[in-house]
């Protein structure tokens, strides 16, 4: 798979990669390919899924057996500055390929955000839903599953297009604004400057 992300990302779209260039920068014949892979597309296909799967089976895992009861608030925050670590490596990952498919051919586009993006978003979402109805948290997971995705996204282009992107300070902020809120809480008017 990492061939192919390869070969992928130097070409700069799936109809300009060909088998034989995968093949060669996987050091395989033609061939080994075939045998697991029925097209192209498919291969194309697996080396997005892949790796979008397996953030999201380590986001999970992090996540999993998460209780805000049960944990404390150093654990919170550790937690948090994991889960936004995972998200933001993997989408540098995956972007370029993600890409790719998202913004090539209408039906390819569909059919990868139909299917492997959506599932993994509403797995994510189906696990976070479980830990807001055991906690009363009244929050509706499969927004904050695309919110968080969608920050992922522009955090690993930051990072990968902006000198000087900081992965360790891009944790830290997003840790702070997960846990306190886009929205600061304001201090009382008696002590509010004006």
């Amino acid at each position: 798979m990492v061939a192919a992300r390869k070969a992928f990302s130097k070409a700069g779209d799936l109809n300009g990669t060909t088998i034989k260039a995968i093949a060669q920068q996987a050091k395989i014949s033609e061939g080994v390919i075939y045998q697991h892979f029925e097209s192209k597309d498919e291969l194309f296909f697996e080396a997005i899924v892949e790796p979008l799967s397996n953030a999201v089976q380590t986001v999970l895992d992090e996540v999993g057996d998460f209780s805000p009861v049960r944990n404390q608030n150093e654990d919170i925050a550790e937690l948090t500055r994991r889960f936004w670590t995972t998200m933001i490596k993997t989408m540098e990952q995956v972007l370029p390929l993600m890409g790719l498919v998202l913004f090539g051919e209408t039906a390819r586009a569909r059919s990868f955000y139909r299917e492997p993006f959506t599932d993994a978003v509403n797995e994510l979402a189906d696990t976070w839903q479980r830990i807001y109805n055991e906690n009363g948290i009244d929050y509706n997971a499969r927004e904050v599953a695309l919110a968080s995705i969608g920050i992922a996204i522009a955090f690993s282009l930051e990072g990968r297009y902006q000198r000087g992107g900081d992965l360790a300070a891009s944790v830290d902020a997003l840790s702070a604004l997960s846990q306190g809120g886009f929205w600061p809480q304001l201090p009382d008017d008696s002590t509010r400057t004006k």
